[in-house]
């Protein structure tokens, strides 16, 4: 069987926007997420529900349906996501 996503996300995609990110993460994350544990040069050192990862330089930012941030590579985000007209 094939199955689709139904969930509607919101993202970011990171492109030199470090303050849109911290932006971002601070109006939608879930608050009990502990989400930025470093940030250097072209990438975010993040906290996830899977552990630590890495926010590269052109990765995308996504909130998920509870709240949860994790990062996507661009090339996964447009394979698997679309935008959605508000």
């Amino acid at each position: 069987m094939r199955y689709r996503k139904k969930t509607t996300i919101r993202a970011i995609r990171y492109v030199d926007n470090e303050h849109e990110i911290f932006d971002f993460a601070n109006r939608y994350a879930n608050r009990n997420q502990a989400l930025f544990k470093a940030f250097q040069k072209n990438f975010f050192i993040i906290e996830t529900l899977e552990g630590t990862l890495k926010l590269n330089h052109g990765d995308w930012l996504a909130v998920g349906i509870e709240g949860e941030m994790y990062p996507i590579k661009n090339d996964i985000f447009i394979k698997t996501y679309e935008p959605v007209n508000e």
